[in-house]
């Protein structure tokens, strides 16, 4: 929205996309840590990995094609929404517990899922919280709303080292694109700590199946946005 409806340039609408990202998941990550949902142990592992490679994401940002990785990530959002519409996610669902079945394994995988979207979250705002929503619900079986709680531990972590990263390049675009960044996160920022609290109260008491299809849908408009500049 910062880029397409906005015409901020990529880099000042992904820092102030990432910039409004890291005050929503500190005000969510308040919530959860209220309702004992969170899973620290695993949650400050995942974030190990993720956030060497968003740094790394946001050194690429201005030295790799962004429009190959969006396309990367849309495909991926897409495969992943869908198979949260498969019928044997709802099986998943009913025998959730909070251990995986294969917790070293698990671990590895997690941790691989977490690197691979820190990078993305780096380089376009986007990626980690759909992938750790995916290993945590459909490959750690994990209850949903544990599994929310922990991935917004990640992303809080994660994204407030993306945006500090990308702070650094806002700071040095021309005075008139640094004033707009600061008028819009200061809508921006209220409005995501607001949500955020209203969305705990949801994550924390929406059914499964419920939550389970609305993640599906919300990663195809996610993967359709982020591919919006590629097919424009």
């Amino acid at each position: 929205m910062f880029f397409l409806w906005l015409g901020l340039p990529l880099r000042a609408a992904i820092g102030a996309a990432l910039m409004t990202a890291t005050f929503g998941f500190a005000s969510g990550l308040s919530g959860y840590a209220r309702r004992g949902l969170i899973d620290y142990a695993l949650g400050a592992r995942l974030m190990a990995a993720a956030v060497p490679m968003t740094l790394l994401g946001v050194w690429s940002a201005g030295r790799m094609d962004p429009a190959i990785l969006r396309l990367v990530l849309s495909v991926g959002l897409l495969a992943i929404g869908a198979s949260f519409w498969q019928k044997e996610a709802d099986l998943i669902f009913e025998n959730a517990s909070d251990e995986p079945d294969n917790p070293g394994v698990a671990l590895g995988e997690g941790m691989l899922f977490a690197a691979a979207g820190g990078f993305f979250l780096g380089m376009v705002s986007a990626g980690l919280g759909e992938l750790n929503a995916y290993f945590l619900m459909k490959r750690s079986r994990m209850p949903s709303a544990r599994a929310v709680a922990t991935s917004v531990l990640v992303l809080a972590g994660t994204c407030l080292a993306a945006a500090g990263g990308h702070l650094v390049g806002v700071l040095r675009m021309e005075p008139a694109v640094r004033s707009e960044v600061a008028s819009l996160v200061s809508f921006t920022i209220p409005g995501v700590v607001i949500g955020a609290q209203i969305g705990c109260m949801i994550g924390s008491r929406a059914p499964r199946t419920i939550l389970l299809r609305a993640l599906g849908v919300l990663f195809a408009i996610v993967a359709l946005v982020i591919l919006a500049p590629v097919l424009g």
